[in-house]
């Protein structure tokens, strides 16, 4: 008698047509056996795993809560960002407290795009809809930062009246109509050409390294954001630079201005930042590593760090058992799936083995 083999572990589909296959796993998930002496048994083994039973319908709280965009939990807490509310959950009873409204912008094109949070173990910081907020406990409130204030030269060429930073907090779009003082003098804003040029409505002379101020913006546009040692983290769009809050965030939502870097081994922007140990600055086709160095600003750009692959997307990274992840870009190709080992990229082959990219 012919010994059939019984494919219970691997792809298992419905066709159209049950002569062809009526396959169907319900609540179970391979994993490979490695062992090669345990090979001969079978390559992998199916495992059960629990089903899904639902809790609560968030629109029963509020209509605005429509797509499901981000879900904390910790401490026996659970938060849920969903359309353009987001509230605590009581994880016993379902019902729901400090319904707030948030963002829920497109980001990078994307419409109802993923919210984050963070926690430092006293507050949630949520990055929602290109706004980030801090939460308390009171609800979300969002962060801005302290007057804008640096130092800039002022150049005056052929009735166009240029502002040029030197230092200090960089230019932003929507300072364009705004007062801006330098050294002393009101003037206003008259169009944005980067964060580093401005022109003015009328001229500033030829001045150098002269002291400027402006009011901040009223939030800060963000991609994404991170945590570690004790500092939020949030990269700026469109820009290369990040701000940081203070230790353990003792300001709440008003972050000083001047604590902020760049990404600056190369010029794209940013994309994301990422937090695993160190903080990772992934831009839109390269990346840079920033370490905690315990300076006046503590995140200081690590030497021999940088790689020449971007994320492919604000939510393309991840970090999973000490491990980043990430579907990355360059100048060079399409699409790849990475991880890294230490800070070099390898191709992230089937079954998590890395293979040498290129």
């Amino acid at each position: 008698m012919a010994v059939i083999r019984v494919p219970f572990t691997g792809p298992s589909y419905s066709p159209r047509s049950v002569a062809v296959g009526t396959q169907t796993t319900i609540n179970l998930y391979p994993e490979e056996i490695e062992n090669p002496s345990e090979k001969m048994k079978d390559s992998a083994v199916m495992y059960g795993s629990p089903g899904t039973l639902s809790f609560k319908n968030m629109a029963s709280i509020d209509a605005g809560f429509t797509n499901i965009r981000g879900i904390w939990s910790g401490a026996g807490r659970l938060f849920v960002a969903g359309g353009t509310k987001y509230c605590e959950v009581n994880t016993t009873t379902g019902a729901g407290t400090n319904v707030r409204t948030i963002s829920n912008s497109s980001v990078n094109g994307l419409a109802n795009a993923p919210a984050q949070f963070f926690s430092n173990g006293n507050q949630l910081m949520i990055v929602s809809g290109g706004t980030a907020y801090i939460d308390n406990g009171a609800g979300p409130i969002a962060i801005t930062l302290g007057a804008n204030s640096g130092n800039v030269n002022t150049v005056d060429s052929g009735g166009v009246y240029y502002v040029y930073w030197n230092s200090g907090d960089p230019f932003y779009a929507a300072m364009v109509g705004a007062a801006i003082t330098i050294n002393a003098v009101a003037y206003t804003v008259a169009t944005f050409i980067n964060e580093y040029a401005v022109t003015l409505t009328g001229t500033a002379g030829n001045q150098t390294g002269v002291s400027y101020s402006a009011a901040a913006p009223s939030a800060l546009s963000i991609l994404t954001g991170a945590y570690l040692d004790g500092y939020y983290a949030l990269g700026r769009s469109p820009s290369r630079q990040y701000n940081i809050s203070a230790l353990n965030n003792k300001t709440g939502p008003v972050w000083s201005g001047l604590d902020y870097s760049t990404k600056n081994s190369y010029p794209d922007n940013l994309n994301c930042v990422l937090s695993n140990d160190d903080l990772f600055l992934f831009g839109q086709d390269s990346t840079d590593v920033h370490r905690n160095t315990g300076g006046t600003f503590p995140f200081s750009k690590m030497d021999g760090a940088s790689f020449k692959v971007g994320a492919a997307s604000p939510w393309a990274p991840i970090a999973i058992n000490s491990r980043v992840f990430f579907i990355g870009v360059s100048s060079q190709g399409a699409c790849v799936a990475y991880v890294l080992d230490g800070y070099t990229p390898h191709q992230h082959a089937r079954g998590g083995v890395p293979v040498e990219s290129g």
